[in-house]
């Protein structure tokens, strides 16, 4: 079923009202109809057609100057097949009805069938549109004499007289009446109603056009006539029947068929002959020879052509042109292509130059002088491999006027330019241009057009406009329109090089660079980045994003305990905290990176380290190294598997502990990284002052650059446009002004409340560091309650609740050591089981080539009010022939103009629905 349309109400009224529909301002193309293209009248300021359509390349559907090619160029344009067919044509429908004298409500629906000419059903056609019917966005539809209109959202037309329900286009016009249909009891066959399904009385004016002659010059010019039905005829014949066909024979009978044969006898039987003899016997032979003698019949020549005049020449080539017959070359040779020189000697090498000078040494150089002496470095183009556009550049402040030179350096004579001068960013405000002497003569044409400069140049005689050479062809001048320091590329776009003949030069372009000096533009912040997608894996979660533009590199954050955000402490490292919820709710430290971390983790085995293993850190000396879990600080001691003197790497490789945070060739010192994941040289606790093992080779700059003033400023939006920092649970950044030297100073230095993740750009995606817990599953939480728990292997989940009333869901991993923290919330409303009424198909069995029947049947077991349908059947077997209605619909309206589509279309216009099962359609 493709769509099944419910209406919830539908009345049938046996009350019958009064409207008058009249068929007026009939328009039909006759025979006499001449279809015939304008004239080309060019534009204003002189440019032809032949310019427009064949120099400039333009087309027909395209505009110039504001104005359509088909107004400019008429004649070049003109279509033929876009004249109207005879027998087309249109009309209005238009109707009389007022409220009250027994009507019953305003018109809801109609189905008007007519006669005397065709309507479309060629998919997409329009057949009616406009009026009443149109205003009120009733649905127009038809079959091939029938207009249907009705509205399935119940609006209605409007009361009134002489009013334009809609207008029709039609076909096959024959010259008839055009009216409305009757049934066989002389009633209307169409149907009119309200909106209460009442059948509406309907008074009719039908449209009867005169034809006849309508040419007063006519000897049967009939005055009535409306329409001209082609009879029009100008001489009377014998009989004085006007246009009669009867004239007066040889026999002076008039109609009479006696003729006079060649011999001037009236009746009589001789006939000329092919050579204009009466009664000779010359015939016309197989050539076209006409004689009397056969014995001189065309013959075939050397092609086999019947007296045809082709010769074979010395050369064996046969053919009719004497004029290629092969000769002898001055070595006597029969088709020999040996030529006597300038100097008479045969194959000589001796040729003529230029002042016709035999064996002379004049050349034409590169401007076409015979004998003259100008270099290529005067004619052509020099400085570039092919044809190629140049901007000159320029150092301004901002607000500055200048101008610099466009230039073209060319090979190829130009004939036609048309380009577009852009500035990049859109900085400049163009002002005027002056052309160079290479353009002296010729017509230049310029407008804006969203602030790019659009440049036409053109001869009107089709002449060079641009000989070959180099150098400039316009001096433009800018102002500059900012106030910020920038620098903008001068280029080109939508460029066309025209030679002699309107074809396309190739070319190059080498932008120009204009550098402003002045203020230094605001700061813009990167879009936050959006659409993240968190995905579950063995031991490890992975993450992916949308990009956003204008970001460099993206920091992932994570919370730092299974259990959630925390409170307490004072923000200084080693102060006491609390956790406040998931399994490690309770006692917690202000950790190395001043968050909130379990205080059961110090000392239990496992290295919490600045690379955040674990999701802590107590890499310090405030924890004593997690202590010991970590060592000395220096790599060594510890459960980490090295020696006391040792640094374990990230990947387990032990290195000499005096290695850590010794410097990289990257920040300018002599070592490089001694971890193969360079794990040695974390930028974040490498960079800490406060460290005793902090390498010299970290400098400064390397580290942070300068040190954020002490001064006080406002940090919201600051603070709001760090991509993704809003998990933050243990930073209040209220809209107050704080001192923030020593906060930012830790920022520079790479202490982050999440763990940071280098991502690249390209990849917009990447996967956490693999944190060795297991994951066990996850619990889904509605509206703050637990609903169900599911495992890790599951990540979606059905939930059955009350329809209509909004719930809001979060989802929590649950860890072995816990919950993670909850997702974000989502929230959504259940819908209403939606009403139901069901078509099913019946069964035939039949064989190959044999018509069958199946029947389509409904199933409304909820009694709706069924008002229309619409689906498709579809078959590889059989094809759809026929649909009949069943007593449940018979009634309704069946149109099938797509019947061999399969499409079955239904509805109830001013009869009751269907309300009950039962079988609806019989389909053959």
């Amino acid at each position: 079923m493709k769509n099944l349309l419910i209406i919830s109400s539908m009345f049938f009224s046996m009350m019958f009202s009064q409207i008058s529909l009249s068929i007026e301002d009939v328009v039909v193309i006759g025979e006499d109809y001449v279809c015939e293209p304008g004239e080309d009248v060019g534009t204003a300021t002189g440019q032809t057609c032949e310019q427009l359509l064949g120099l400039f390349g333009f087309t027909c559907d395209a505009d110039f100057a504001g104005a359509p090619l088909t107004e400019i160029c008429a004649e070049s344009c003109f279509d033929s097949s876009n004249c109207p067919a005879v027998g087309t044509g249109s009309l209005s429908v238009y109707y009389d009805y007022t409220e009250g004298s027994g009507t019953t409500g305003p018109l809801a629906g109609f189905e008007i069938p007519f006669t005397g000419f065709e309507l479309s059903t060629e998919a997409g056609a329009v057949v009616a549109s406009g009026g009443e019917a149109e205003a009120a966005n009733f649905g127009l539809s038809n079959n091939i004499d029938t207009v249907i209109g009705f509205s399935s959202q119940g609006a209605t037309l409007p009361y009134g007289e002489n009013l334009l329900l809609t207008q029709v286009f039609f076909q096959n016009y024959g010259g008839a009446d055009i009216c409305f249909e009757y049934d066989e009891s002389g009633d209307f066959a169409g149907t009119i109603s309200d909106n209460v399904g009442g059948d509406i009385s309907t008074d009719l004016t039908c449209f009867s056009p005169s034809l006849g002659c309508t040419d007063e010059t006519a000897c049967n010019y009939n005055p009535d006539a409306v329409l001209d039905d082609g009879s029009c005829a100008f001489e009377e014949d014998c009989n004085g029947v006007c246009g009669g066909t009867a004239v007066v024979d040889c026999a002076n009978e008039c109609g009479g068929s006696a003729v006079v044969d060649c011999a001037n006898e009236c009746g009589g039987s001789a006939t000329v002959d092919c050579s204009g003899i009466c009664g000779g016997e010359a015939y016309e032979d197989n050539c076209g020879e006409c004689d009397a003698d056969p014995a001189n019949d065309c013959t075939e020549d050397c092609n086999g052509v019947l007296d045809g005049d082709a010769t074979e020449d010395e050369c064996g080539v046969c053919d009719n042109d004497p004029t290629n017959d092969c000769v002898e070359d001055c070595n006597g040779v029969f088709g020999g292509d040996a030529e006597l020189d300038c100097n008479n000697i045969c194959n000589g090498g001796s040729v003529i130059d230029c002042n016709d000078v035999c064996n002379g040494g004049a050349v034409v150089d590169c401007n076409g002088v015979c004998g003259g002496d100008a270099a290529p470095e005067d004619c052509g183009c020099t400085d570039f491999d092919v044809n190629t556009f140049s901007f000159g550049g320029a150092n301004i402040d901002a607000g500055d006027t200048f101008t610099v030179d466009l230039s073209l350096c060319n090979d190829d004579p130009v004939y036609g330019i048309n380009l577009t001068v852009t500035d990049t960013p859109d900085q400049l405000d163009f002002l005027s241009f002056e052309a160079s002497s290479r353009l002296d003569g010729v017509n230049i044409s310029s407008n804006v057009v969203n602030g790019d400069l659009v440049i036409v140049a053109f001869d009107q005689n089709l002449n060079t406009i641009i000989s070959a050479g180099s150098g400039p062809i316009l001096s433009l001048t800018f102002e500059s329109s900012s106030i910020y320091e920038s620098q903008i590329s001068l280029g080109l776009s939508d460029v066309t090089l025209s030679d002699s003949v309107g074809d396309v030069i190739n070319f190059d372009v080498v932008d120009g660079i204009v550098n402003v000096s002045g203020e230094e533009p605001p700061p813009v912040a990167p879009d936050a980045p959006t659409d993240l997608v968190v995905t579950a894996g063995d031991s490890e979660v992975s993450l992916s994003w949308s990009a956003s533009f204008g970001a460099s590199e993206y920091q992932v954050w994570r919370e730092e305990t299974a259990g959630g955000g925390g409170n307490g402490g004072n923000g200084n490292i080693g102060s006491d905290c609390t956790i406040a919820d998931g399994q490690y709710a309770g006692p917690g430290f202000i950790d190395c990176f001043e968050f909130c971390s379990p205080a059961s983790w110090i000392g239990d085995g496992y290295c919490d380290d600045q690379n955040l293993t674990w999701g802590a850190n107590f890499f310090c000396e405030e924890f004593a190294f997690d202590g010991g879990d970590c060592g000395d600080g220096n790599g060594g001691g510890g459960t980490t598997g090295c020696q006391a003197d040792e640094f374990e790497c990230g990947d387990g490789a032990c290195i000499t502990g005096s290695y850590f945070c010794d410097g990289t060739l990257e920040t300018g010192a002599t070592w490089p990284a001694d971890c193969a994941d360079g794990s040695d040289e974390g930028i974040a606790i490498c960079c800490d002052a406060n460290y005793t093992y902090a390498a010299s080779g970290y400098d400064q700059a390397y580290c942070g650059g300068q040190t954020v003033s002490s001064s006080s400023f406002s940090i919201e939006n600051y603070m709001n446009k760090i991509s993704v920092m809003n998990g933050m649970s243990n930073f209040n950044y209220s809209n107050t002004n704080i001192n923030i030297n020593a906060y930012m100073d830790k920022l520079s230095n790479g202490y982050h409340s999440r763990l940071e993740a280098k991502l690249a750009a390209v990849n917009y995606s990447n996967d956490v560091q693999n944190i060795n817990r297991d994951l066990i599953g996850y619990e889904i939480y509605r509206d703050g309650s637990l609903v169900a728990s599911v495992g890790s292997n599951q990540t979606s989940y059905d939930d059955y609740v009350a329809a209509g009333q909004e719930y809001c869901y979060v989802v929590k991993a649950q860890y072995d050591e816990g919950l993670a923290a909850g997702s974000n919330e989502a929230c959504a409303s259940a819908l209403a089981p939606p009403s139901f009424a069901g078509l099913s198909v019946g069964n035939a069995l039949a064989t190959t080539g044999e018509t069958f029947t199946l029947d389509i049947s409904l199933q409304n077991d909820e009694a709706l009010e069924i008002a229309g349908f619409e689906f498709t059947v579809s078959s590889s077997l059989a094809s759809l022939v026929g649909v009949s209605s069943t007593s449940l619909s018979e009634e309704f309206d069946i149109p099938t103009p797509n019947l061999d589509e399969g499409i079955i279309v239904g509805y109830a216009l001013g009869v009751p629905p269907i309300v009950e099962s039962g079988d609806i359609l019989t389909l053959t």
